[in-house]
């Protein structure tokens, strides 16, 4: 199981919690990737011919597109990116990824008015397996964050960093940002491990 965090602040007020999903495809924690710098956040895929062959579902632009698409698809929505999101997203991540304990670390002070915020861990998964299994039927809340809140644009950025993976409990939900995830898991019987993945910060309005 995968922690998929979401919180959205509209008007400084917290209108989504945070969601823990079960995940259909659990993220490797063996498989070497290549992290290389792009326009907008970084490239999380192996290089070369064979590599691209083995690594069909390797998270990078294209698949965060493809994603966004889907979600636009299912939710009768439709969104465009946006460079500020990007630029957003970027130092959502970069704060963050050095608290992945804490839900949406630092989110109360640099999320905007009006913008909402998710962050999925999809490594393993293809876009349209993500967006159905994981996010639609997997975590609702973050689904519905994204499709009925009246949201046109995102930016987003992906990185690498810490993730919790737990196991041995029914936990669903995680009620809001600013929670100590580890606590709160053990707290509800789950074991938790940290290991290192694909993050994708996705911001909205």
């Amino acid at each position: 199981m995968v922690l998929i965090l979401g919180v959205a602040a509209y008007n400084y007020q917290t209108i989504e919690t945070g969601i823990v999903s079960y995940a259909s495809n659990m993220p490797s924690t063996t498989k070497n990737t290549t992290v290389t710098t792009s326009l907008v956040g970084a490239t999380i895929c192996s290089h070369g011919f064979w590599a691209s062959l083995l690594d069909a579902n390797c998270i990078d632009a294209s698949w965060v597109h493809e994603f966004m698409a889907n979600i636009s698809l299912m939710g009768r929505v439709s969104f465009t990116e946006n460079t500020q999101l990007d630029q957003l997203a970027q130092e959502r991540f970069n704060t963050a990824v050095t608290q992945p304990d804490i839900t949406h670390y630092g989110g109360n002070s640099e999320i905007p008015p009006g913008v909402g915020e998710v962050i999925y861990y999809p490594a393993g998964s293809s876009p349209s397996a993500y967006a159905h299994n994981d996010v639609q039927k997997g975590a609702p809340g973050h689904y519905n964050l994204m499709v009925s809140y009246g949201f046109t644009q995102y930016g987003y950025y992906l990185g690498q960093g810490k993730i919790a993976e737990s196991s041995g409990c029914s936990v669903t939900e995680l009620p809001g940002p600013d929670i100590n995830v580890t606590q709160f898991l053990q707290q509800h019987g789950c074991q938790v491990t940290w290991v290192t993945s694909t993050w994708l910060v996705i911001d909205m309005r």
